[in-house]
Order: C-alpha cells, then structure tokens, then sequence
C-alpha cells in the first residue's frame, strides 16, 4: 500500500518538475533602416538558440515586423537573431528568448553604386523611292526609330538621304517626332524635268539615333539570384567557399554565408513558384560540385509558399548540414 503510494506521488513530482523546466516564449520587433525609421520588409530574420534545437526563420511583414513563438526549457532560451536583408549590411543580435522584450533593429544601408550609362547607334533606312521624269514633288515619305527595351531612349537624331537627292538639293527632310521612346524623320524629292523617260535612279532616307541605356546597380541586383548560404559542420566551411567560386562562375550571386551549428535538413529552399528554375540551378550546380569534391550531400527542393509577397522574389537559401 505505501509502496503505490510512493510510485503515484514520484509520477506526480516528476510531471512536474518537467513543466516547470519549459516555458513559452514570443519574441518579435521591428527592422528599420539605421538612417530613417522606414520599415524594411522582406529582411530575414533567423532566430537561434543555443539549445541543440533547428534554428527557425522568417520575414519582416510590410510594417518590418517579425515574431516567433514556441515552447523551450527555462534555462536554454538564450541565443542570437541574425538579421540580412538586400542591399543591407548583415546585424547580429543576442537575445533571450524568455525576456518576451520586443527589439527594434537597425540595419545600415550598404554604399549604392553610382548608375551606369550605355550607348550605342541605331541605324534605320527607308525603301528606295524611284526618282521620276518630271519637275512635281513625291509624296512625304517616313521613317522611324526601331522599338526599344524598357530602359533604353532615344538621345541626339540626325538624317540624310542617299542615292540621287540630297537634303536641301531636290530634297526636303523633316523631324516630326523625337521623344525618349521614337524618333520619325520625313522627306519628299523633286523629280527631273530634263528626262524624257525614267533612268532608274533611287533615294533612300537614312535615320541615324544615339540609344542610351541607363543601368541602376540596385534594380539590376533585383533580377539576379540572390542566395543566401547556411552551413552547420565547420568541415563544410571549405566546401562553402569552393561553392561559393562554382555558383559564381555561374551567374549566381551568394549574398552571404553563416554558420548555424543546429540541427537541419539539407536543402535548397525558395518562396515563389516563378523561382523553381531558379532553385533547381542551385541545386544542380551545388551537387555538381558536391560530387566533384567527393562529399555527401543529400539536398532536395523545398518550396515554402507561407510569406507571400514579404519574400523578395528570387531570394533563394540552401541549407547544408
């Protein structure tokens, strides 16, 4: 009798003991630009206990909110967020998970880059016009620019004509339309009264026009992959910055590297269903050298659709072991 009592109070204790060794938790904040108090959305934010737990992530909102909750012991709360965001030097903060203490995160803009300028010729004729026995004048005819890409104009025209008139000479030549996205010359020519018949000579008008490209560093960025590197076991340190050369001769842009020394999966994960292409390349050229480096690496894709549009588009991350 008192030896069943004892095992039922022992249980009882232990339960516990158990509770009062784990506690919930919510962490959250803000991440602001160092210089202003605009919100950054689309910052990641990775959360990190010490414990020997899987590190967790997610994305500020468009306020630049982020928050995580869960349920850990009292006593291995403690650990870091790493903060990254585009275009932002990476921040690093300790927390205590336990404290429940919103933080507002400054982030410090990287240095922009002054905006590039190309410029190259573009070249338009007309169909011959054929000269004819008389003194009347033709009928205008016109040529225009060729169709440009969204970040092309038009800068300085000029317009001649080949063959047998001139500009000014039996000629007349007119700009009739010059905006940043056409430019149109007309001409006319006079014909030859001292012909009887016609001799077959011709006239082209040629449009000449600069095309000038302006390149903003910062939208150019927002096209390229961007990939964002986790590695756990500090032998994979190498391996990462081998991969790191592989992935840019590439074309792939690695935006930076941590490691996270916690449980996980291999993986290369996206956010966006337009990025899986995107994805597989990663993937691809990371088995490929994984293969060629004689390491086991056992990555597969993993789409993660739950932020939505706080993820910037192309943001892809790959997660070694």
């Amino acid at each position: 009798m008192l030896r069943g009592s004892f095992v039922v109070l022992c249980v009882s204790s232990c339960a516990i003991a158990v509770a009062q060794e784990s506690a919930q938790f919510n962490i959250g904040g803000k991440v602001i630009d160092e210089s202003s108090p605009t919100p950054l959305v689309g910052a990641r934010v990775i959360l990190e206990l010490w414990a020997n737990v899987p590190p967790t992530t997610t994305f500020t909102t468009q306020s630049g909110l982020f928050s995580f909750s869960g349920v850990g012991r009292k006593n291995a709360l403690a650990g870091r967020l790493i903060i990254t965001r585009r275009n932002y030097d990476r921040a690093e903060v300790a927390v205590d998970a336990s404290a429940n203490k919103p933080f507002e995160i400054r982030l410090k803009r990287q240095p922009s880059q002054p905006a590039t300028r190309e410029q190259r010729e573009g070249v338009v004729r007309s169909q011959p016009l054929q000269s004819f026995p008389t003194a009347n004048w033709s009928g205008w005819v016109r040529v225009c620019s060729a169709d440009l890409t969204p970040d092309e104009r038009i800068g300085v025209t000029t317009f001649q004509l080949l063959g047998d008139r001139r500009c000014a000479s039996w000629g007349e030549c007119r700009e009739v339309v010059h905006t940043d996205r056409q430019a149109c010359w007309e001409f006319r020519v006079q014909g030859h009264n001292e012909w009887r018949f016609p001799s077959g000579a011709a006239t082209q008008g040629e449009l000449k026009y600069e095309i000038i490209r302006t390149i903003d560093p910062e939208a150019a960025q927002s096209t390229i992959t961007q990939l964002w590197i986790q590695f756990r076991d500090s032998n994979r340190g190498q391996f990462a910055i081998g991969l790191v050369e592989r992935l840019r001769q590439a074309g792939i842009k690695v935006a930076g590297i941590d490691r996270i020394d916690k449980p996980y999966e291999d993986a290369v994960k996206y956010f966006h269903e337009e990025d899986r292409e995107r994805a597989e390349r990663v993937l691809a050229e990371t088995s490929a050298y994984r293969s060629s480096a004689g390491l086991p690496l056992a990555l597969r894709l993993q789409f993660i659709p739950d932020f939505g549009n706080d993820v910037p588009l192309h943001h892809i991350e790959l997660w070694i072991h």
